[in-house]
């Protein structure tokens, strides 16, 4: 990769990072954003504590066995999938030799933990452990396609 498609391949990762991150944490008019963030404090950050999904798997399989009696149900399980499969196309161009497998894992780990734990301390989302999971699976899907891609190509 010559340097102008390097600068590229990292301007493309900024606005793509730029979108996930409004997608995620931004999802609401401003407005109330900024109301739900003034109202929080100790006492509703417990109670979203207590609603939180600490438990793997349990959002999934709710969703899984509610799969064609709920469109939140699929959009949830690909919305989740499909948002970090830019994530893992992206990182195995950019990133430098070695194990990049372990590395995108866990920076989509990170980056995934790192929305559910703005939302649960700002009361803008709820935090899931599910959905980190799903964001890792999206990570390892766009690798995936990616080698498929190469495989193609060559």
């Amino acid at each position: 990769m010559n340097k102008k498609q390097e600068y590229i391949l990292r301007f493309v990762f900024i606005i793509y990072l730029a979108v996930l991150f409004k997608v995620i944490l931004f999802k609401y008019p401003l407005v109330v954003i900024l109301s739900t963030v003034k109202q929080t404090d100790f006492s509703t950050l417990k109670i979203r504590l207590l609603h939180s999904n600490i438990i793997p798997f349990k959002t999934i399989c709710y969703y899984v066995i509610n799969w064609s009696k709920s469109g939140i149900s699929r959009i949830n399980i690909i919305a989740n999938i499909a948002a970090f499969i830019p994530l893992g196309f992206l990182l195995l161009r950019l990133l430098d030799k070695g194990n990049k497998f372990k590395k995108i894992i866990l920076i989509s780990l990170i980056l995934s933990l790192l929305f559910e734990i703005i939302q649960l301390i700002t009361g803008i989302g709820n935090f899931d452990i599910d959905d980190v999971i799903l964001n890792v699976i999206g990570s390892m899907v766009g690798v995936i396609v990616y080698n498929l891609f190469e495989k193609v190509k060559t």
